[in-house]
């Protein structure tokens, strides 16, 4: 259970916890003008609690920020990944047993163990096989710093659908992470589904010009044979984790959340990817 709690020191927006340490390189997300140094300024302080594993497997975290000091034995490769921050690829994840980890290319994942505020991940991750290209430093740079003891601190917010984390790893480098509440955790249980997913794009209306995907239900018996498939329809919702393709027509396992009043106009669904269990690829 996540509890409300009361956070100290007046903090207003996440911006703020994103100020750099003095005497320190800060990957920024966001461009912003250049800042003149302040002499002697005092550092900005991450007021938070240490996490439980339920409060750190309730959010699925997306890194926002690197504060690296310039004697950091392992400073980032910020030209590498600067991008990824900003495009919000570099994520982590945790269950009761296991963290997940990206920057975006393959995902690497491990044991771990927290003790108070203090994390540290098995050495011997496992990880998907895919070539990285320019993102494998940044990749080799994360999993090293992932796997050393580091320091959490977390702040929850705006009515605890997000937090903020902020992860001191043991060279004095500083991952700030942002907390999206998960779905199962904010709607309770979903329910398995399946489309089928046409590759081109429909127009959602006839009065705006936003684009829908069009979709079919399908329905499986409990040895994974086909027993129903529905008619074509607009589906004019966002499916998270799913990126399309034009190039293919997929069928995707998803799981579908039942959205309140007070989110959606009405009660809605909100669908999220499981996996892509059949792919058709269209010839050019």
């Amino acid at each position: 259970m996540i509890n409300n709690r009361v956070v100290k020191g007046g903090f207003k927006t996440s911006a703020l916890l994103m100020l750099a340490l003095t005497g320190c390189q800060t990957v920024h997300t966001k461009p912003s003008a250049p800042i003149e140094r302040v002499p002697d300024a005092q550092p900005a302080i991450f007021i938070g609690k240490a996490p439980t594993v339920d409060d750190l497997q309730s959010y699925h975290w997306q890194l926002s920020g690197v504060n690296a000091y310039p004697n950091s034995t392992n400073p980032p490769p910020s030209e590498q990944l600067k991008p990824q921050i900003d495009n919000h690829k570099v994520t982590l994840d945790f269950t009761q047993n296991r963290i997940s980890y990206s920057v975006g290319c393959n995902q690497l994942s491990s044991g771990y163990r927290l003790q108070g505020d203090k994390l540290q991940a098995s050495t011997n991750a496992v990880t998907t096989l895919m070539g990285c290209g320019s993102l494998q430093q940044s990749e080799t740079w994360l999993a090293q710093q992932m796997q050393s003891q580091s320091q959490l601190s977390m702040m929850i917010m705006s009515w605890q659908t997000h937090a903020m984390l902020q992860q001191d790893l043991a060279d004095g480098t500083a991952l700030i992470w942002d907390g999206i509440l998960k779905p199962e955790v904010k709607y309770g249980k979903g329910e398995t589904i399946f489309l089928e997913v046409k590759p081109n794009w429909q127009y959602c209306d006839n009065v705006t010009d936003r684009k829908c995907l069009q979709v079919r239900d399908i329905n499986y018996d409990t040895q994974g044979l086909k027993t129903a498939v529905g008619q074509w329809y607009i589906l004019d919702a966002h499916i998270i984790n799913y990126r399309h393709d034009e190039s293919a027509q997929r069928v995707l396992r998803l799981t579908r959340y039942r959205t309140p009043p007070t989110d959606t106009k009405g009660y809605g669904s909100l669908y999220q990817l499981d996996s892509v269990i059949e792919t058709k690829t269209l010839a050019k």
